[in-house]
């Protein structure tokens, strides 16, 4: 049947049903098809350490993938042309994701490069999308982040690339082998190492290595990069984050002179509860430790550091050691530094465990410490704090 032998209502169902005609209709229609309404809230991710890059992106593939899966990328130009913000969007999301069959879609000579495509495609791992990135996008250029993001998943490939790309720049490079460090990758090390770039290679990094406890590093940097010393922070790091392994390697390989170290490398042994920290430096070390060691352990209520510490260390403690303890509940460590210490404790042992309810103790110092328990005191803390009113009246300690 010809169009004109159709009847009216025929007619105007194949003209309606038209989907040619339709699209040309709605592009003078406002809003947006509804089927695009999900894209209204994306926008480019931001390319900072703060914030937190692969969750960002993996949001965007979240809506955008099953979209492009249901329309295809045909419907592209439809997108853009509602929403015109989406084509940076899918641009960032293409390079980010690997999709060289996006890039040509999307005219790269259009994107003001915010973010840099060559960051975003480091932080996707995409040895292939930096190439291409490389031969055709002029107009990107790439930033510290790409070389660091790389450098912090051990990515050797790509800061091969990108090191080719800029080779002269040590403030691109310096960074990354910190950021290397810090994770452990060697490779990366390895690969500066190999092609000499001195200028980047800076003492701090020893104390990177030393506080995050990476031994493979010490030993590399100590055989490859002998000229770097270290502070003081790298046996205290160390220490205080429990890598005995760390502070053995650096006691055995480094003189005095090297390796600045003082008390406060056993107190940040005892502070972090590493008691076999404190042991090899007791056994190894002539800087012994301040008081604080046996304060703050007291406080944590470490009461095996504690009774350590009173029987092998001279320095002891102070008031602050009861204080602590029965500030923070540790009646055990309150009961020890009793029996075992002479220091004693203040008022504020009283009260630091009146204010966090802590009854056991205050029990315990109403009965054993009665003279840092002023009546007044004890009248204040019926009114402010009720619960342990509660226990006072009930053992009859006030009428």
């Amino acid at each position: 049947m010809s169009f004109r032998q159709m009847t009216s209502a025929a007619a105007a169902k194949v003209v309606l049903q038209s989907k040619d005609l339709v699209q040309q209709v709605t592009m003078y229609q406002p809003g947006c098809p509804k089927h695009m309404r999900c894209f209204r809230a994306l926008r480019r991710p931001s390319l900072t350490w703060q914030d937190d890059v692969h969750a960002a992106f993996a949001m965007i593939a979240t809506v955008l993938s099953s979209w492009l899966k249901e329309y295809g990328i045909d419907r592209l130009p439809s997108l853009y042309a509602c929403m015109g913000h989406m084509r940076g969007v899918v641009l960032v999301h293409a390079v980010y994701s690997g999709r060289v069959d996006l890039i040509h879609v999307v005219s790269l000579r259009e994107y003001d490069d915010d973010p840099p495509l060559l960051d975003i495609a480091a932080a996707g791992g995409h040895v292939a999308m930096l190439t291409h990135l490389l031969q055709h996008a002029s107009n990107t250029v790439a930033t510290p982040f790409a070389m660091d993001v790389a450098a912090s998943m051990g990515r050797v490939d790509i800061v091969e690339l990108l090191h080719t790309h800029r080779p002269q720049d040590d403030s691109f490079h310096e960074s990354a082998i910190s950021i290397s460090i810090v994770h452990g990758h060697i490779s990366i090390l390895q690969f500066f190492h190999d092609r000499q770039v001195d200028g980047v290679f800076t003492p701090d990094m020893m104390d990177l290595a030393a506080t995050h406890g990476h031994v493979h590093v010490l030993e590399f940097l100590h055989r490859h990069r002998p000229g770097l010393r270290m502070s003081m922070r790298a046996m205290e790091s160390a220490a205080a984050g429990g890598h005995f392994a760390a502070v053995r390697f650096l006691h055995h390989h480094y003189d005095d002179h090297h390796l600045p170290c003082g008390p406060n490398v056993m107190d940040a042994a005892a502070i972090g509860g590493h008691l076999d920290i404190v042991r090899f430096l007791h056994l190894n070390r002539p800087e012994g430790c301040t008081r604080l060691a046996m304060n703050a352990a007291a406080t944590r209520g470490d009461l095996n550091m504690v009774t350590w510490l009173h029987v092998h260390r001279p320095e002891g403690g102070t008031t602050s050691a009861m204080d602590g303890a029965a500030t923070c509940g540790h009646l055990k460590v309150v009961k020890f530094l009793h029996t075992h210490r002479s220091e004693g404790c203040t008022s504020a042992a009283f009260w630091g465990a009146v204010m966090h309810n802590h009854v056991e103790v205050v029990e315990w110092l109403l009965t054993h410490k009665r003279q840092w328990c002023d009546p007044v005191d004890v009248v204040v803390a019926l009114q402010r704090w009720p619960l342990t009113k509660g226990w006072l009246v009930k053992r009859s300690v006030v009428n």
